[in-house]
């Protein structure tokens, strides 16, 4: 069994009170709070610290630690607004050159479907990096490393997001339309139906 590092150990203790709300949007947190909460020193700690900001997660603060970012209704729709039009062009360049569906999506959307338990914070994770996997490998198919680079960028800057995307895990309702909405982008993309991949993704984005 892999021994788990002390960095890790403080890096994982820290996002998982962010995204089960723990530690809200706005909140401070210090080096010494990691280090009592997980035995770590501060060396491990602040590189944690170092890790979540690189992630946008948190902000650090001169002489007050670490503030969880908090995510505006704007920078979900900007952000909305740059994926829809990074993944709508993908959509287009797949359908128009008729490539073949990447296997990594179909991975990933059995993994999305096996997770069943939103009850604890790692069923999530799994969860939103499934999600975030599948959408990657669409991504990939424009093999353009700026675009990537840019999609990537996004699923940063906006980590809080994820936040409230775990929130809605535990929406039985929501769940399942997320569900459905990952299976036609993919149904789509197999038939090179542009028109319902589009419609699919400014509705799953949204």
């Amino acid at each position: 069994m892999k021994k788990t590092s002390a960095l890790d150990r403080a890096y994982t203790w820290v996002r998982e009170r962010i995204l089960d709300g723990t530690l809200p949007g706005g909140s401070y947190i210090d080096e010494a709070s990691v280090c009592q909460a997980t035995g770590v020193s501060r060396t491990p700690a602040r590189e944690a610290f170092n890790r979540l900001e690189g992630e946008r997660f948190i902000t650090l603060i001169p002489r007050k630690g670490a503030q969880v970012r908090s995510i505006s209704s704007t920078d979900l729709l900007n952000a909305f607004h740059a994926r829809f039009m990074i993944e709508s062009f993908a959509a287009a360049e797949f359908c128009a050159a008729r490539s073949t569906v990447p296997q990594e999506m179909k991975v990933q959307l059995g993994i999305m479907e096996d997770v069943c338990d939103f009850s604890t914070t790692d069923a999530m994770l799994v969860y939103i990096n499934a999600d975030r996997e599948f959408h990657a490998a669409f991504v990939q198919t424009l093999n353009n490393r700026p675009i990537f680079e840019f999609f990537e960028s996004l699923w940063k800057n906006n980590s809080g997001a994820a936040i409230s995307r775990g929130q809605m895990l535990r929406s039985e309702s929501w769940l399942a339309a997320n569900h459905e909405q990952h299976k036609k982008i993919l149904t789509g993309l197999e038939r090179f139906d542009l028109e319902s991949v589009v419609e699919t993704l400014r509705e799953h984005l949204r």
